[in-house]
């Protein structure tokens, strides 16, 4: 299995999308502004749950052969409880900062690097990448 490590500085990494297209002509992918493909980071206690926007806009076209796209991965939680007495868990930890608004980091350790393509009908995706969060 590929893998790489990553500092944890709170910064999010770049990550490079290879997407291959061998079915001989053009396809389209609903919501080009929204963001369709999505790549996250998420380990057996914090899953990888990507948020789109519901803004209708035009289709993105995947041409044959090869494409290539960066996509950013955050290396801080998606989302987290401001109240930290409420329902705070693995997945879903207190928010952060003097007001409790801030994303606290994921903990280092290793993660799977996940793509979401549900919305590119027949996707196939290769062997998953492991990350490994480490101290800067």
């Amino acid at each position: 299995m590929p893998s790489a490590r990553v500092a944890s500085d709170e910064r999010d990494f770049i990550a490079s999308v290879v997407l291959v297209n061998g079915l001989g002509h053009t396809f389209p992918v609903p919501g080009k502004c929204s963001g369709w493909l999505a790549a996250g980071l998420a380990s057996a206690a914090i899953p990888f749950d990507p948020a789109y926007s519901t803004v209708g806009c035009a289709n993105d076209t995947i041409h044959p052969g090869i494409t290539r796209l960066s996509r950013t991965v955050e290396t801080t939680y998606r989302s987290c409880s401001q109240d930290p007495h409420a329902g705070v868990t693995a997945g879903f930890p207190a928010c952060i900062g003097i007001n409790h608004d801030q994303m606290p980091r994921l903990p280092l350790g290793r993660y799977g690097l996940h793509l979401d393509t549900s919305n590119i009908r027949h996707a196939v995706i290769s062997a998953p990448v492991a990350i490994t969060l480490i101290k800067p």
